[in-house]
């Protein structure tokens, strides 16, 4: 496992991670495409989370180049 991989992002910080407005991350966290965690009054959003959501989303160009 990388370093910080199972780091716990606040919502400001997850937003600059995806490099997404806030209005498109609530509506993804909405549709459970992100999954947060309460503690106590805050919502956090594990690291991990946003690496399954880039590894799912991401497709290579096929071919060469």
């Amino acid at each position: 496992m990388e370093p910080g991989h199972d780091q716990l992002l606040t919502i400001p910080e997850a937003i600059e991670r995806l490099r997404i407005s806030r209005t498109h991350f609530f509506r993804l966290k909405r549709q459970g495409v992100i999954v947060g965690m309460r503690l106590g009054c805050r919502t956090l959003i594990p690291s991990r989370e946003i690496q399954r959501l880039i590894d799912e989303r991401y497709r290579p160009p096929k071919g060469g180049g």
